[in-house]
Formats: C-alpha cells, structure tokens, sequence
C-alpha cells in the first residue's frame, strides 16, 4: 500500500505544478491585459485633444489653409496641412513621433470663382 501512497503524492505534486504554471499564465495576461487597457485610454485621450484641433483646423477658411500649408508643431502634436488638386486641402493631426492621429481632407472652392457664370 505504500507503493499506491507514493504514487498518490507524486500526481498530486505534478497537479499542484500544473495548477501553479497555469495561474502564473494567467497572472502574466492579466498583467498584459492591464497595461493594453492604460495604453489605449492614454491614447484615446491624445485623440480627443487632437480632435479639438482638427475642429479648428475645420473652421479655416481657404486663405487659412493656404497660410498653413506645410508642418506646425502645435503643443504635442503637428498640424500637416497640404494643397491637393480640385480646393482640397488634407490636413492630418500627428503626435511628435509621427504617428498620424487624425486624417481627412477638406474642400474649399475660390469663392471669386463661384459666383461667375451666374445672373
């Protein structure tokens, strides 16, 4: 019977092995899990800041773009704007690392132009 004894403690040794690898798995992704979490609430706070600045940047008028063309470093981000064929402008919102945060395209028609051609 001493036989069966020695072999129940050795399962039961290889069990408490199996069960302490798995919660050291599980802490470790709870831990993962955690810092994606902080990450990602850091980075949807970068955007809603770079948003207000995309809203102004909507504001401008075509004279406005045109004076902005180019790269302006604005606090922590950039303000990428550039001249596209047809009065479009795209203008992009990017953290100083370069990582593009916003992006869209805006169209501003030449106002003198508009009203020609029309009675």
């Amino acid at each position: 019977m001493t036989g069966r004894s020695g072999a129940t403690i050795i399962e039961v040794l290889i069990a408490l092995v199996v069960l302490a690898i798995a919660g050291v798995g599980l802490i470790t992704l709870l831990a993962q899990t955690l810092t994606s979490v902080h990450q990602v609430g850091g980075r949807q706070d970068e955007v809603r800041v770079a948003a207000t600045l995309m809203d102004r940047a909507a504001t401008w008028s075509r004279a406005d773009l045109e004076l902005h063309i180019g790269s302006t470093r604005t606090g922590r981000f950039v303000l990428t704007v550039g001249g596209l064929p047809g009065a479009l402008y795209a203008v992009d919102v990017s953290d100083t690392t370069g990582a593009m945060l916003l992006h869209t395209t805006f169209y501003r028609p030449d106002s003198s132009v508009a009203g020609e051609g029309t009675r």
